[in-house]
């Protein structure tokens, strides 16, 4: 896309690059055990009352953190 809109001159002003933040390290409580969700949202409908919806937020990956 941005190829196409400097092709016909328009410019884009891009946002200066974030600085990275210091990795936070895992709560007491919390374990790094791969592939077990540690965040997740389930919600009903009134009106569906045999529906529901599940959201996963964060999965902790297979992989290990250095």
């Amino acid at each position: 896309m941005l190829r196409v809109l400097q092709a016909t001159g328009i410019t884009v002003v891009e946002r200066p690059l974030r600085e990275c933040r210091p990795r936070r390290e895992l709560p007491e409580w919390a374990e790094l055990v791969p592939g077990v969700i540690t965040i997740y949202d389930l919600t009903h409908f009134l009106g569906l009352p045999r529906w529901c919806v599940i959201a996963v937020m964060e999965v902790v990956s297979t992989t290990r953190y250095s």
